[in-house]
């Protein structure tokens, strides 16, 4: 009888140690399987996190650069919008005193350029200021011709007058 209780003890020792062995197998796999898991998803996490980091960097330069891009897009007109230039003409030449009207505008579709034909006017001293201040204007500018006239005989003074065609080479369609 005590080989037989020692036979039992030894049949159940070596049972639970099978059992117990099968389930430090099974939870060692369980182990493995979330571990990899985990590290996909933490691959995952990092990926996402830097290219939050990414963006938020993408966007504080264009934050910092805004004012050089504006800066930059001043010195070009655009063709759905060629008003700005224009108006940005008339300013010029208020601020000297001469009086600017826009007399005809070509496209050149194939030049990729903008011809503004302008009839200016004021005195002398005014027209040559704004002569200058549109050649040292952000746009490029090409002058294309130029009729200048004095109305109002030999008096002292007087008043210009001049035809302008200038070709705007910073013209973006």
């Amino acid at each position: 009888m005590k080989n037989d209780s020692q036979t039992i003890q030894l049949i159940m020792s070596i049972l639970f140690f099978t059992v117990s062995f099968s389930g430090l197998i099974f939870l060692y796999n369980k182990i493995e399987n979330t571990e990899q898991i985990s590290n996909q998803k933490l691959i995952k996490w990092q990926t996402e996190v830097a290219r939050r980091d990414e963006i938020k960097s993408l966007d504080n330069l264009i934050k910092k650069i805004e004012n050089e891009k504006d800066l930059v897009e001043t010195h070009f007109a655009e063709s759905k919008n060629p008003v700005s230039f224009l108006d940005a003409m008339e300013r010029l030449a208020a601020s000297v005193g001469a009086k600017n009207t826009v007399s005809s505008i070509e496209l050149s579709g194939d030049e990729n350029s903008l011809v503004v034909g302008m009839d200016v006017s004021g005195s002398f001293e005014s027209f040559y200021k704004f002569l200058m201040l549109l050649e040292n204007s952000p746009y490029g500018l090409e002058f294309v011709s130029m009729n200048l006239a004095k109305d109002g005989g030999q008096s002292a003074g007087g008043v210009w007058s001049a035809a302008l065609k200038v070709k705007l080479l910073t013209f973006v369609k």
